[in-house]
């Protein structure tokens, strides 16, 4: 398992820190940070976007993706030496820049000409899931930014490639869902002397003889297209014979990787290139790393789908690095700011079923507490109404773990710690979710005595914890898990003087009698519970 580098930890550090207010850096901070920092930005805030200009004098930042619903947002960010720019919701400039030659489209020349007057370095541009208006001109597009190397045209309504040939300096083309209406356009293509990218996949199969993907390699091939340096084509989706691939790589003598995901249904070999589908188990890990660099949705949640069925009836036969692999793609998909709550959610079905009780000795302690941590932080940063299936499943791993305990399998006092720790402030968060936390916290309390002993009677961090969960669920009136909540704390102050002793000299007694107050104004029988710790644990003990 690959571990977080400390520049990962800083910038995941300073991102927060910056999303608080917290931190203020007094100098501008190189490229390569200032791009990460803002990567981790906006996985914590997706408008963050709108403070950029805070960060002017901090932030080095040479790759933005912004929405395009304001044209405010991007025309104001010439204080940046922008390297890479995406342009989502580029539909939407028609708010501010309208087109009255055809209802719902946009003309958006003049706001291109205007992006590439800002950002002369650019060198890639994101302009997918646009409708362009009809006397839009891509090859005028293709002068304005004769410098960009990579591209990304996918899910246009553009039909014609002419104008290409002066984007000399092109590596990667995407064009997936693009229609080329005329074969002879696909020609340009063989000027471009530094192509080594070219993705002309669709997002759906289909067989019908008049859909117009139906032959796009075949169209290819006709066209007599010949790409000196491609190393990698995607033509997933689309149909095509074994006879097609291989004819294509013979005319691609640097061809490396064929991408033919979800339209190949037998196992094809194609001499000297690697190519990637769903027909061979080892594939698929292939596939998801590939799908995940290139924002492939629809593929990420198939080969999701392709690995739950193996892990759940062939997990003996995956081999350590083959787990460790992917357990490294599931946290990445977790922490990958672009992924939808669906995906994550299968994400954390994947690692369930990976850290299954039986499946345990598979893995060190070491690495099912760095997944808790870092499941447990992404979780506590969603958003209420996205994590509720998640946090199914990251309950399941937690429950292997329990299990695991029950059978008296020796379980690291550091990993129950971060159980423990991790529940209270999850709880602390949304205290509704106690259906999940409440039986873990019981478990915990009840059946790991030596834990028990050694961690909550010697650090105070247990008690707080608690404390915190107890307060918050009284602020929010959540009564119903109060006297819970409220035995896990007895049962702490019960065995820790240290902690009975913190909370007397913190004042935290002060809030309870708070609480007791409350209760006993609404003639609650909780009031009895918490009588009970301000009597016996406290005042006798303390007074």
């Amino acid at each position: 398992m690959n571990f977080p580098t400390l520049f990962e930890f800083a910038v995941e550090a300073v991102a927060e820190g910056f999303n608080r207010g917290t931190i203020s850096i007094p100098f501008c901070l190189d490229s390569r940070p200032s791009d990460a920092i803002y990567k981790e930005l906006l996985r914590l805030n997706s408008e963050d976007i709108k403070i950029l200009k805070n960060f002017k004098n901090i932030l080095n930042i040479t790759k933005i993706e912004i929405d395009c619903l304001e044209t405010y947002d991007v025309l104001n960010l010439s204080s940046f030496s922008l390297k890479s720019l995406t342009l989502k919701n580029i539909a939407k400039l028609y708010l501010k820049l309208p087109d009255r030659t055809h209802e719902g489209a946009i003309s958006v020349d003049q706001f291109l000409k205007k992006i590439a007057g800002l950002f002369p370095s650019l060198q890639s541009i994101d302009i997918s899931e646009t409708t362009f208006c009809q006397d839009f001109q891509f090859s005028v597009f293709c002068m304005a930014f004769p410098n960009i190397r990579v591209l990304n045209i996918s899910n246009t309504n553009i039909t014609s490639l002419l104008g290409i040939q002066n984007l000399q300096n092109l590596e990667s083309l995407k064009m997936c869902n693009v229609y080329i209406a005329c074969i002879d356009c696909y020609k340009e293509l063989s000027e471009l002397k530094k192509l080594t990218y070219l993705d002309i996949s669709k997002t759906e199969i289909s067989n019908h003889r008049y859909d117009p993907f139906y032959k796009i390699i075949k169209n290819l091939l006709d066209s007599e297209v010949r790409m000196d340096q491609l190393r990698c084509i995607d033509c997933s989706c689309t149909v095509v014979t074994r006879y097609e691939l291989v004819t294509f790589s013979q005319r691609h003598p640097n061809l490396e990787t064929v991408v033919a995901l979800e339209n190949m249904n037998e196992t094809t070999v194609i001499p000297n290139v690697n190519l990637l589908n769903f027909c061979e188990t080892g594939d698929i890990l292939k596939s998801l790393h590939y799908s995940i660099s290139n924002r492939k949705h629809n593929f990420i949640s198939t080969c999701l789908q392709e690995l739950k069925s193996i892990l759940r009836f062939n997990f003996n036969d995956m081999s350590r690095s083959e787990l460790a692999d992917s357990m490294k793609v599931m946290l990445c998909i977790m922490e990958t700011h672009y992924v939808d709550s669906w995906t994550r959610y299968d994400a954390v079905g994947v690692l369930s079923l990976m850290f299954q009780t039986g499946n345990l000795g598979k893995w060190s302690f070491l690495e099912i507490e760095i997944v808790l941590r870092r499941l447990f932080k992404q979780v506590n940063a969603m958003k209420r109404t996205m994590h509720m299936d998640i946090i199914q499943n990251l309950f399941g791993i937690v429950e292997s773990i329990m299990n695991a305990v029950t059978a008296r399998q020796q379980i690291p006092d550091a990993l129950l710690s971060v159980i423990f720790l991790n529940i209270t402030k999850a709880f602390t968060i949304t205290p509704d979710m106690c259906l999940f936390y409440l039986p873990v916290l019981t478990k915990l309390q009840t059946e790991i005595m030596n834990w028990e002993q050694q961690c909550m009677s010697d650090d105070v961090k247990y008690v707080i914890a608690v404390f915190e969960m107890v307060d918050n669920v009284f602020a929010k009136r959540e009564y119903r898990h109060y006297g819970g909540c409220l035995k896990i704390l007895q049962f702490i102050l019960e065995r820790s003087e240290k902690s009975r002793k913190y909370l007397i000299e913190k004042g935290l007694h002060l809030k309870l009698i708070e609480h007791y107050n409350v209760f006993e104004g609404i003639r609650s029988p909780l009031r009895l519970e918490v009588l009970k710790i301000l009597t016996f644990d406290l005042l006798i003990s303390f007074s």
